[in-house]
């Protein structure tokens, strides 16, 4: 089985606490934004493939599973590649931005104050950005175009940024 295709896995609830479960499913959180860090970071991936979009839809599902009592600093780095990689669907991206605005407030989550609001400009930088390209353009570029989205989107803003 390729590392990059494989199967998609189904978290199991951590409502009831289980460190088991939590620990699954932060590790398969991790997983799937690897894998969507890499295609879009090695392979150019166009945020609307539906490769891409499977990968957003399985961080929210993991995601989901987690927060809000769960979700802790350790999710960040995940958080923030699914959510600089959303396209225009408006409830996606404000979920997004509900996980940091958990994270910020949670005394548990353990993440400074000035790193998300970082993190939130620039995703919502990103958002902006793309979203006008597309305006202009009026398509989104195909995956064969000069420079991959997350080098012409992401690489400039993020430069810098410590989320680990």
């Amino acid at each position: 089985m390729d590392a990059l295709n494989a199967e998609i896995l189904t978290p199991p609830p951590t409502s009831s606490g289980d460190p088991i479960a939590i620990l699954l499913n932060t590790s398969l959180l991790i997983q799937t934004a690897a894998k969507l860090f890499f295609q879009a970071t090695l392979r150019s991936l166009n945020p609307q493939t539906p490769q891409a979009r499977s990968l957003i839809t399985e961080i929210i599902g993991y995601t989901q599973q987690l927060s809000p009592t769960h979700l802790r600093s350790a999710h960040l780095w995940s958080l923030f590649v699914g959510a600089v990689y959303s396209t225009g669907d408006d409830d996606e991206r404000v979920w997004f931005l509900d996980q940091f605005d958990i994270l910020e407030k949670k005394s548990q989550g353990l993440v400074a104050r000035g790193v998300l609001t970082r993190v939130k400009e620039i995703v919502d930088n990103v958002w902006k950005r793309r979203d006008l390209d597309c305006d202009v353009i009026g398509v989104w570029e195909s995956q064969g175009d000069r420079i991959g989205d997350w080098e012409k989107y992401v690489q400039p803003l993020s430069e810098g940024l410590s989320l680990g």
